[in-house]
């Protein structure tokens, strides 16, 4: 049990890159007079995205000096919380939520190729993240461009990172893995996701059947005549009464589960990948429809190496 590490589960939250400054240093004072030891922030691609991508530079143009905006400082932000004396669950996204434009994402992103987004029953595109702004899509989760984007996001944000990190002598004891994982609440049954990268033959759900199964011979609905797993399709409708092919349906269900872990494990690796490490990795979770995209929390605990909870919305 030698590896036992003492956790921070509450905090406050500081967004640095929405707050003037010259207030950083006395916020972070008033909260460490409370008693607290921890705080909290966003860190999003959105905001330190200052250009647009180019060959250099695929996931855009980073600001993290505060070249074009002072509150984009992060590496002083950073310097600060350790002059005084505080934690720090540093949350990069990819997606952030936080009644951003984009959710945290980089409007070129959301707005971009339809291939990568979430596909519904019908093939179509969902909307997105549309409080901020009212436009753009939700990248689909295991869709290899989406993810390479997300890497060089990765890639960027841990350079500045790393000096910071407990174990180097700085701040960052956690870090949040992504932000609500839930297709952004497109969680109805039929409403995600149907990109081809999942369901057409050789996907992931495939891939899931496979894992479950093992061969075409152990699924209890494979129509007659099928030679192989490939050939099965999801169900893209529900009827009134379902009999005795309710493990279909209910596959499809597990299906979501399943695809969410296997991003959280990308996003894990993208971080531990780029020397990541002595941190303690957290999942929050937005409440949703279990019939649509449930929330097994061993699953996803197992998935994280570390913590996950629920976000809870009092209304």
């Amino acid at each position: 049990m030698s590896d036992i590490r003492s956790i921070e589960t509450f905090g406050a939250e500081i967004q640095y890159f929405r707050t003037d400054p010259r207030y950083w240093e006395p916020i972070l004072r008033r909260f460490k007079d409370t008693g607290l030891r921890c705080v909290t922030s966003y860190v999003p691609w959105e905001s330190h995205c200052v250009g647009e991508p180019d060959a250099k530079n695929p996931a855009g143009i980073f600001d993290f000096d505060g070249k074009t905006d002072p509150r984009l400082n992060l590496r002083a932000f950073l310097g600060l919380i350790e002059k005084v004396g505080l934690n720090l669950n540093f949350r990069a996204g990819p997606f952030c939520c936080n009644e951003m434009p984009h959710g945290g994402y980089p409007g070129w992103l959301v707005l971009g190729d339809p291939s990568m987004m979430v596909w519904d029953r019908q093939n179509r595109t969902t909307q997105g993240y549309w409080i901020g702004s009212r436009e753009g899509s939700q990248p689909s989760y295991l869709h290899p461009d989406y993810l390479a984007l997300t890497a060089e996001w990765f890639k960027a944000v841990d350079a500045v990172l790393l000096p910071h990190l407990r174990v180097n002598g700085g701040c960052v004891t956690m870090i949040n893995l992504d932000n609500e994982i839930s297709y952004i609440v497109k969680d109805s049954f039929l409403d995600s996701d149907y990109n081809p990268v999942n369901v057409a033959p050789g996907g992931f759900y495939h891939q899931f059947l496979t894992e479950k199964y093992g061969s075409l011979k152990n699924i209890p609905y494979a129509g007659k005549g099928m030679r192989a797993i490939e050939e099965i399709v999801p169900p893209r409708a529900v009827p009134r009464e379902i009999g005795a092919d309710l493990a279909w349906y209910t596959d499809w269900i597990g299906f979501k589960t399943w695809c969410m872990c296997q991003y959280i494990r990308c996003l894990r690796a993208m971080h531990e990948e780029n020397g990541v490490t002595g941190v303690t990795f957290m999942t929050n979770f937005n409440p949703h429809l279990p019939e649509g995209v449930p929330t097994r929390m061993p699953d996803f605990e197992e998935a994280t190496g570390g913590i996950v909870g629920y976000d809870f919305y009092r209304g």
